[in-house]
């Protein structure tokens, strides 16, 4: 069974928790992803203890952000968002000089500079970077966000240039890292990656709503042209649509 391990603030095991009752896990592309856990009220102290929830079958570190416990049943929910969450405390007050940068290395480097620069301890946060950035994804930005929220501001770049940031925690070390991925195409017209097609028969869609219009339907087309004479004849021409 998957095993979640309740942190503190310094990534330190305050419990580990194997007979969680559920947990329900909500990815999201450009923006903060979060999940419930369900819970047992015995781990109501050490849920009010922790800072952080890991899960080693996850790829996603959790900041605990609400806990609420069931008068009903005595059921402790825990509200999670995802470690991106921690840059919504800052506000942009340094920006890239250079003219233009590719998408992904300019949120690499607004990061940098508004968050892990030592000489403002009170806005100091210790991320690792990716060593080698080489390939730019999304298209040449250069962006006026000064005095904006650094969070919203990279989830506004992440929708517009489809890529995708994600803060990571290495357990092992406690390195928090900040990561920039572009998508991966799955489409079924490409064949350098297994594709992809979402229907309710695979079972990977829960609801769909169809909707057929002949509104704009046609089959029909009225030509009128120039003729040696003047009575402007009119032909009605088939189009046949396979």
């Amino acid at each position: 069974m998957t095993e979640i391990i309740l942190l503190d603030k310094s990534f330190t095991p305050i419990t580990f928790i194997d007979g969680f009752l559920s947990a329900n896990w909500t990815r999201n592309y450009t923006d903060v992803g979060s999940f419930q856990i369900y819970l047992e009220d015995k781990y109501y102290e050490d849920i009010c203890k922790a800072e952080y929830v890991y899960c080693e079958d996850m790829t996603e570190t959790g900041i605990i952000e609400k806990v609420k416990v069931n008068s009903t049943d005595g059921v402790v929910v825990v509200q999670v968002r995802f470690l991106l969450a921690l840059l919504e405390n800052w506000v942009i007050i340094n920006e890239p000089e250079q003219e233009s940068w590719p998408a992904n290395m300019y949120l690499y480097y607004l990061v940098m500079i508004n968050c892990c620069m030592e000489e403002y301890s009170d806005r100091y946060l210790e991320l690792a970077f990716p060593e080698d950035v080489e390939e730019a994804m999304g298209g040449n930005i250069k962006v006026s966000a000064r005095g904006e929220n650094l969070l919203q501001k990279i989830v506004k770049i992440s929708l517009e240039q489809q890529l995708k940031c994600t803060g990571r925690l290495d357990y092992e070390t406690k390195q928090l890292s900040f990561e920039v991925t572009g998508g991966i195409d799955r489409s079924v017209e490409q064949s350098e990656n297994s594709f992809v097609i979402f229907s309710e028969d695979y079972g990977n869609v829960r609801k769909a709503n169809y909707e057929r219009s002949s509104k704009e339907y046609k089959n029909y087309a009225y030509v009128v042209g120039e003729f040696t004479d003047s009575s402007n004849k009119k032909t009605e021409v088939l189009v046949e649509v396979d």
